[in-house]
């Protein structure tokens, strides 16, 4: 379990996230939904380590991770940014078998069975095919589905997303989420996005992030009974469940 305890950080004199406390289970899929500049970005940097918090703290699994290396730390959270800039021509196999890497030696190479685990879950993602191309030689939403495989490769506790469907297509959107839904069998999944029908059905809980503060509501039915949305955009909105597949659609009235 991810815990933050009364968390707070600023820029300068601009108050980015204040007295947060919310709790990330594994098996749980997390989706976080905030403005630019909100904050999302923020508390992603607080949960790897890159920022300190001014005040409150982050454990996981009651480890404070002010305590641990980076290689414990890449043990419990991988990221997977938003954009990706290959600045090496590695292989698409080379960059997932990189996911193994936090379990070897400096002076270790990958086994066989590193390079076959990658292949299958590459095949997984149907982009087996991709396995020689260099990273800088496929489409960005390749890429974003590259990066997946590698995390899946580190296998961490849970998996960070910066709005990991943004730069994929809607058939590539569809199989992601999808396969989110998957991948919570084995890791605590925490994404952030822009697009309220991914959150309402892919999540098994929301986090709505506005004016510094962050509000975590447990359920998709207990955001919908709060009008938390509504409050979040600012603006009336119409949300209705598809009988047909139970699927949510939303748009602003």
């Amino acid at each position: 379990m991810i815990r933050i305890e009364n968390l707070s950080f600023s820029y300068e004199r601009a108050k980015v996230l204040e007295n947060v406390s919310i709790n990330f289970e594994e098996n749980r899929i997390y989706s976080v939904m905030g403005r630019n500049g909100s904050g999302k970005t923020t508390l992603f940097r607080l949960l790897l380590g890159i920022l300190k918090a001014e005040e409150g703290s982050i454990s996981i699994n009651n480890m404070d991770i002010k305590n641990l290396s980076r290689r414990e730390l890449a043990g419990c959270i991988s990221y997977i940014p938003q954009i990706s800039h290959q600045e090496f021509p590695f292989s698409v196999l080379d960059t997932v078998i990189m996911g193994a890497m936090r379990n070897m030696s400096i002076l270790a190479r990958p086994s066989r069975s590193d390079e076959k685990r990658a292949e299958e879950i590459l095949s997984s993602f149907g982009i087996l095919k991709l396995k020689d191309k260099k990273m800088n030689e496929i489409s960005g939403g390749e890429r974003q589905l590259v990066l997946l495989s590698r995390s899946m490769m580190q296998d961490s506790a849970f998996i960070l997303l910066d709005e990991p469907a943004s730069s994929l297509d809607y058939c590539n959107q569809e199989m992601l989420m999808k396969r989110l839904c998957e991948i919570k069998k084995n890791a605590g999944i925490i994404f952030t996005t822009h697009n309220p029908e991914h959150a309402l059905n892919y999540s098994d809980s929301v986090v709505l992030v506005k004016d510094a503060s962050v509000s975590s509501y447990e359920s998709v039915s207990s955001l919908l009974e709060s009008r938390a949305l509504e409050n979040f955009f600012d603006q009336e909105m119409v949300i209705r469940k598809l009988d047909e597949n139970k699927r949510y659609i939303c748009y602003l009235r």
